[in-house]
């Protein structure tokens, strides 16, 4: 695989986490506007740091789309653990919610749906660079 496919397969994966934690902070932002003031307050809280995790993911991608491949493999590992760690606080967050299993069924339903519209962009993609008779460039 050369170096281009593999730094392509490796945004994607990212591009596809950051769309995840959009999906799931959209979906907490909403909830936590209907919360009662009380745990209101918690929820803000949970939300900001949901959406402080997010934007480490995005600065550590950014640094790291700018190096090679070999940053890319080191990188990975630490994208996995902050994208772990927004997973954890969102685990937090249910634990400390009212109604726990709308608020989940309704964010994972938000997740299915951002990694649906992202695998139909990446087959969309596909169709297009096979009729083209080659990568995109």
């Amino acid at each position: 695989m050369s170096e281009q496919s593999s730094m392509h397969l490796y945004l994607n994966w990212a591009k596809e986490r950051i769309d995840e934690m959009d999906a799931a902070l959209a979906s907490f932002e909403v909830k936590a506007s209907h919360a009662k003031a009380e745990s209101k307050v918690k929820a803000d809280q949970i939300v900001a740091g949901l959406k402080k995790r997010r934007d480490e993911f995005q600065a550590l991608l950014k640094t790291q789309a700018e190096a090679g491949e070999t940053a890319w493999e080191r990188a990975k590992t630490d994208l996995e653990k902050q994208g772990n760690a927004f997973e954890a606080e969102m685990r937090t967050y249910f634990e400390s919610a009212g109604k726990q299993v709308e608020q989940q069924q309704a964010t994972f339903k938000d997740i299915a749906a951002a990694q649906a519209n992202a695998w139909h962009e990446a087959a969309a993609k596909f169709r297009k660079t096979s009729q083209a008779g080659g990568p995109e460039r």
